[in-house]
């Protein structure tokens, strides 16, 4: 289960996703620590799944550094002002988006998941 390329492979995969190599030890430390404690359904591919329980625990490292403190809005007093041409030019059609997930790896698709979750909202 934990041979020396799987370990590699799987160090790798923490280390595309974190931008610190001790980032992600740490991440392949507590990845594996949850894949011991509770191990793959029988006839599950072992590394597929410590891949699932990886990409959980960085989502849930970024969440837990991306706590902020939110402000109160008050919708009477703010008010937005928007072109809806430029919401038309500006919107992507729903079959070619379809299309380009479906040719993305599951390590693209992940990067592209990090970076618009390291950018934040848009302001």
């Amino acid at each position: 289960m934990f041979d020396r390329d799987t370990l590699n492979r799987l160090y790798r995969y923490c280390r595309s996703l974190s931008d610190q190599e001790s980032d992600a030890f740490d991440l392949l430390q507590t990845s594996l620590e949850r894949c011991i404690k509770k191990p793959p359904r029988d006839g599950q591919a072992f590394v597929a799944y410590a891949m699932t329980v990886i990409r959980n625990a960085f989502f849930d490292q970024l969440r837990s550094r991306a706590r902020v403190a939110l402000e109160p809005f008050d919708e009477d007093t703010v008010t937005v002002d928007f072109d809806l041409a430029s919401l038309e030019n500006t919107a992507l059609d729903r079959n070619e988006l379809e299309q380009v997930w479906t040719e993305m790896t599951v390590v693209e698709f992940v990067a592209v998941q990090r970076s618009v979750l390291q950018a934040g909202p848009q302001r």
